[in-house]
């Protein structure tokens, strides 16, 4: 009898532990829903979409693909500069 006691508790202490996983789970997952500043996956999925469209660059240097292309034309007018003189 006493052996079906503690079976029995050991199960119960099993619902209880699995009980309280659910319990963080939960509180897991309304925090990746986002409402908050930064502090979630969609919050920094936000972000990064911002972030994405200012380096895509339309502007006057603004942005690195801006500096970038501007870097190449540096690159390619050096380089004419070299063969002229050549």
């Amino acid at each position: 009898m006493e052996q079906l006691i503690e079976v029995l508790q050991e199960i119960r202490d099993g619902i209880y532990s699995i009980n309280s996983n659910i319990e963080d789970l939960k509180v897991s997952v309304e925090e990746l829903k986002g409402q908050g500043l930064y502090n979630s996956i969609s919050d920094v999925y936000d972000k990064l979409e911002s972030l994405a469209s200012d380096i895509k660059g339309n502007g006057l240097y603004d942005s690195l693909s801006d500096v970038c292309n501007k870097l190449d034309e540096i690159s390619t007018i050096l380089n004419s500069i070299d063969t002229n003189t050549m």
